[in-house]
């Protein structure tokens, strides 16, 4: 008979501190895939994961077999009316699980089964868990980054920020928060959203690496697809670095970090013109930058979110509101190879920029060119016809639509160039049938003869179209 493998006694100490629990879905092959790869990080013991499953499959519970981790299911649970409910509440009876296991858990970090996971994954999370108990304005620590493209930091394994947006892709919570805060309200839908109330949140921050940890490998679930893959999953960073050591992580404690923070700005470079981001003039700018730009108003979320995509866009940021990243309204990131503190105007750190140019919303539409067009000088802006979509209007013309490009065109300017509206008729908007100009035969209240810039990337579209719309269309020739 063979002989079991005994642990140290060291990891069965951090075994009964840390707990690791994977949700897993109906996807055996992922689930393959991301167990291989977290029982490769340095210090994971199997018997610390446990695998929580909705329902009873068997093609799951045979992966979890093969790897030697607990296995828990959730059997006989209504399903509820809609994906984010049944995501709620298998979330609720997961945490409610790891932290009621016996002996309980001092920390539990959750993941899912579409992830697969850095050599330091764990290590990353030691190191930074003390802090949980250190200082009360911190309440999770994240191995992502909603920022972390390749194109956006610098390969620094060490670097650690802070930020109050809820991160929720690999992350870290003590027992005691769930069980004296979370468990007794948790909502019936939507966890995560709920999470980043500041009912619930309470001002408290997570910490979260420059370089992320985890990668996730699934291309489509309940709120992605493969677009949104694409965009924001696809080119993220992934740390290789074995055992990098953090340093001092007190440094991130709030008052230490912010000072910090406060130090950086001042010896900063201040931008007064987007020119100083583009390749030519990388050279002749400081290797730190600070920009300061009209922060979005607080009211309705889609209206923050017009002001806040041309700034997402202009930079490569996550498009949403709640802004990700941001910390007290600082977003730090990388650009080109200068590292950039972008500041709303309306935060504690702005006046750290006397005399700052304040950057509005419209500075950053149409600006360019950029990496994320190369064939940008092969576009033609078309105009449609009235009531045309613009895969209907480029394919007449022997070209093909690529909402891609619509970033290129989708100005003041160039609808003025195409329709002839006036700059006191160019307004700001947004919809699949947008950029575009409202005909003159359009009701009153469409305001005919307006042109409208579509300031919400995420409904450019090559099908949409409308009954008084004549669209701007970005036609390439075809590959």
């Amino acid at each position: 008979m063979p002989v079991e493998p005994v642990e140290s006694p060291k990891a069965m100490t951090e075994a009964m501190r840390f707990s690791i629990g994977v949700i897993a879905y109906n996807r055996p092959e992922m689930l393959d895939t991301a167990l291989t790869s977290l029982l490769r990080v340095r210090g994971v013991q199997a018997s610390m994961v446990t695998v929580y499953q909705d329902e009873n499959l068997e093609s799951v519970a045979h992966v979890a077999l093969k790897h030697g981790v607990n296995l828990k299911q959730e059997i006989g649970r209504p399903k509820g009316e809609e994906g984010a409910v049944d995501i709620a509440m298998h979330y609720k009876w997961t945490f409610s699980q790891m932290f009621d296991a016996i002996p309980h858990p001092d920390y539990s970090i959750v993941v899912e089964d579409d992830m697969t996971f850095s050599p330091d994954f764990f290590d990353f999370f030691r190191q930074l868990a003390p802090l949980l108990d250190k200082d009360p304005t911190l309440w999770c620590i994240s191995s992502w980054n909603d920022n972390g493209n390749r194109r956006l930091v610098k390969p620094d394994e060490t670097a650690v920020y802070r930020t109050e947006f809820f991160i929720g892709l690999g992350w870290m919570m003590k027992r005691d928060l769930y069980k004296r805060e979370l468990e007794p309200f948790w909502p019936h839908t939507h966890w995560d959203h709920w999470m980043r109330t500041t009912e619930i949140s309470k001002g408290r921050e997570c910490l979260y690496p420059q370089v992320p940890r985890n990668h996730n490998i699934g291309k489509e679930g309940v709120h992605s697809d493969e677009d949104l893959y694409n965009k924001y999953f696809r080119d993220i960073a992934f740390n290789t670095v074995a055992n990098p050591n953090l340093g001092d992580v007190n440094q991130l404690v709030d008052a230490r970090y912010d000072a910090d923070l406060v130090r950086l700005i001042r010896s900063a470079g201040q931008v007064r013109s987007l020119s100083e981001f583009s390749k030519k003039n990388a050279a002749t700018t400081p290797n730190t930058l600070v920009l300061v730009f009209k922060a979005p108003a607080l009211n309705e979320v889609e209206y923050m979110e017009m002001e806040w995509s041309p700034v997402s866009q202009f930079f490569g940021l996550w498009h949403s509101i709640p802004i990700r990243g941001n910390h007290k309204g600082l977003v730090h990131f990388w650009r080109e190879g200068k590292e950039v503190f972008l500041i709303g105007h309306d935060s504690p750190f702005a006046k750290e920029v006397p005399g700052a140019h304040i950057f509005q919303s419209g500075d950053f539409i149409g600006v360019g060119p950029s990496p994320e067009f190369p064939r940008l000088d092969e576009v033609q802006l078309v105009a449609s016809g009235k009531g045309e979509s613009c895969a209907v209007v480029c394919k007449s013309q022997g070209l093909d639509c690529d909402k891609a490009y619509f970033s290129a065109i989708n100005t003041c300017s160039q609808l003025q160039a195409a329709f002839g509206c006036d700059s006191q008729h160019c307004d700001n908007s947004f919809g699949p049938d947008q950029p575009c100009f409202i005909t003159q035969d359009a009701p009153s209240h469409l305001k005919p003869g307006t042109c409208l810039v579509n300031m919400d990337r995420n409904y450019f579209s090559c099908e949409g179209h409308f009954e008084y719309a004549k669209r701007a269309c970005p036609c390439l020739p075809p590959l």
